[in-house]
């Protein structure tokens, strides 16, 4: 068995990858499957702020990409169910941060080289789905998610500047790198909703960026409210961002077959 690799992207900040990627695992984990879930936002961090409590863990996602241990020393096991969760984290230390934005072209190969070993590890391990939440923008650790995912959810909003700057990456990063992708719209405003608005946003999008369209989430204003207190699929399956993401989940086996 083969894991599959989802890398959760953006333009900008904000999108709400870190949330969706999050809830992502859990729904895969509640239909049973083995999950792995790696913060590499390495310039912000902050899958540290769900997973409170590293339970005397002192390694991070950062000691396996620079070489210093091996990646099952990094995992934590926050399993739900019959499903299992593994989580890395990211060092949120300002001293990890810079260090992260000024590695060499070379420790930027060698990580990459690290993370794509990451996967016959993982594979070992029978882990269903990897699901790694990457850096805004165009960072090497962006560009190394990307480059070893099977497909990447480019995560924007209605943000006019967010939906510019997205077909630009995707015009001069994507399509370079001749790598999947698909879109998911995040934060629309409920007046989107009527069915006029939504067949017009759709159009947009597609004309835009001539990628699928896997779903357009609305905003809600719980999960603004709780933040990253609550992983909602986890703890609320009959939540709609619960069955949303289900559909995604759905979507993506499509296109990960």
């Amino acid at each position: 068995m083969t894991v599959k690799i989802i890398t959760f992207h953006s333009y900008k900040g904000g999108t709400g990858k870190t949330t969706l990627a999050t809830n992502l695992a859990y729904v895969y984990a509640l239909k049973g499957k083995s999950v792995c879930l790696l913060d590499l936002d390495l310039r912000a961090p902050s899958l540290q702020d769900i997973f409170k409590g590293r339970r005397g863990n002192s390694l991070w996602i950062n000691n396996f990409l620079n070489g210093d241990c091996k990646l099952e020393e990094v995992l934590l096991d926050e399993s739900v169910g019959e499903g299992r969760v593994f989580v890395g984290l990211a060092d949120p230390s300002t001293k990890a941060i810079r260090e992260a934005l000024a590695k060499s072209r070379k420790e930027e190969m060698e990580a990459l080289q690290r993370l794509a070993k990451a996967k016959e590890i993982l594979s070992k391990m029978k882990v269903d789905y990897t699901i790694l939440d990457t850096s805004p923008g165009i960072q090497y650790s962006s560009l190394n998610s990307i480059l070893v995912s099977n497909i990447t959810v480019l995560t924007l909003t209605p943000d006019e500047s967010d939906m510019f700057g997205c077909q630009r990456m995707l015009n001069e990063i994507y399509d370079l790198l001749e790598k999947k992708a698909v879109i998911l719209m995040n934060k629309v405003p409920s007046e989107f909703f009527t069915s006029e608005e939504k067949s017009r946003l759709i159009n947009q999008l597609n004309q835009m960026f001539g990628k699928e369209l896997i779903a357009i989430i609305p905003c809600f204003c719980d999960v603004s409210w709780f933040g990253r207190k609550i992983i909602f699929s986890k703890e609320k399956p009959e939540h709609s961002l619960t069955k949303i993401l289900g559909e995604v989940a759905e979507k993506l086996d499509y296109f990960l077959s």
